[in-house]
């Protein structure tokens, strides 16, 4: 939704409560795209706070899924928005570089923007299935949440490996 501020930037006192949804099947988050499952109408608070000044306040949640770090099984992920922007006339005028208002294109407010740049933040660094996932067996690549596979799964700690060497060392001395 694209909503313009002009009249919030010159009229004294004016503010609104919005109702507002995202807009697309799929959210993007740099340059991934996750199915949106669910969400509820985010409330847009929009307000002016002072001379050419604007408040702008989102709130909701959105649903995405996205796969289990370990074991690649979906997982649906609730992303929490709760965002608060201060907008003056001179960010809508002068924008400097490296500003963080990549949702407005003059006086336009992309919603559909602002509730992806909230998303970014908000989403978790590592998602799982299940806090005890087991993964998937680096050997042959079955669940582990499903049963064991029998694999060999050793691996040897490589900062052992000059041990390792000097026994072999004497064991072909003694073998000899």
């Amino acid at each position: 939704m694209q909503l313009n501020l002009t009249s919030y930037l010159s009229d004294a006192g004016r503010s609104d409560q919005l109702q507002v949804v995202y807009e697309k099947q799929d959210l993007m988050l740099g340059d991934t795209s996750y199915p949106v499952r669910g969400q509820e109408s985010m409330k847009l608070t929009v307000s002016n706070t002072g001379k050419n000044e604007v408040s702008v306040k989102a709130q909701g949640q959105i649903e995405i899924e996205t796969s289990c770090d370990r074991c690649l099984k979906p997982v649906i992920v609730k992303l929490i928005i709760d965002r608060e922007e201060v907008i003056t006339e001179k960010d809508i005028m002068d924008p400097q570089p490296g500003d963080q208002i990549s949702f407005l294109d003059g006086y336009e407010l992309d919603t559909d923007v602002l509730i992806e740049d909230t998303c970014i933040s908000e989403m978790p660094p590592k998602v799982l299935c299940k806090e005890d996932c087991k993964g998937l067996c680096l050997v042959c690549g079955a669940d582990l949440n499903e049963g064991d596979c029998g694999c060999d799964r050793f691996v040897p700690d490589p900062r052992m490996a000059a041990f390792g060497e000097v026994f072999a060392a004497a064991n072909a001395k003694k073998d000899k």
